[in-house]
């Protein structure tokens, strides 16, 4: 059960190193258990914490083989039961990505609780356009300011535009210049 513990713990060191995390970005994993220790790696993952879930979704997502797209998918939906952000972001990018915006907005915005802006970028965009909940222009524009409010560029630039061009809000060159200065 040791060698397991250590292999979970290095996995945990990973995810949370630098921010930087497999799913979307990219790093090298401890290497692979075999046999008896990799079956008490994962069975401590049935019952354990969400960084372990997550960390472990990381690993299985790295060997990029079609074979552990589920077991990918099962660590991240525990991981984000328990109010992971990381792992509703995740998810929700990839109910995005297979066109299931209802079940998309629902772990993106669990994402955005733990003020993770990509999700909250996210949001705004599925409110924008009507993805997986009624279009609310209003709505969309407040998730981007709550983004520009965190100091996010890109944030600050929609805003920005939206403002110049009339793009779901009232012109304004005065807000235009706001979110540009």
């Amino acid at each position: 059960m040791m060698n397991g513990i250590r292999w979970v713990l290095s996995l945990l060191g990973f995810a949370r190193a630098d921010g930087v995390h497999y799913i979307g970005g990219s790093d090298v994993l401890p290497p692979p258990l075999k046999g008896q220790q990799e079956q008490e790696a994962l069975e401590m993952l049935e019952n354990g914490d969400p960084d372990a879930q997550y960390a472990v979704a990381n690993y299985f997502a790295q060997m990029d083989d079609p074979k552990f797209r589920s077991d990918i998918v099962y660590y991240l939906e525990m991981a984000a039961e328990q109010g992971h952000g990381e792992a509703c972001l995740h998810l929700g990018k990839q109910l995005i990505a297979a066109k299931d915006y209802k079940k998309a907005v629902s772990y993106l915005d669990r994402a955005a609780e733990c003020s993770i802006a990509e999700a909250v970028e996210l949001l705004s965009f599925c409110y924008f356009h009507g993805l997986g909940v009624s279009q609310n222009k209003e709505t969309a524009e407040q998730y981007l300011q709550r983004n520009a409010e965190w100091g996010d560029g890109y944030a600050k630039l929609q805003l920005a535009v939206r403002y110049e061009i009339g793009n779901g809000v009232p012109v304004s060159h005065a807000r235009a210049m706001y979110y540009i200065a």
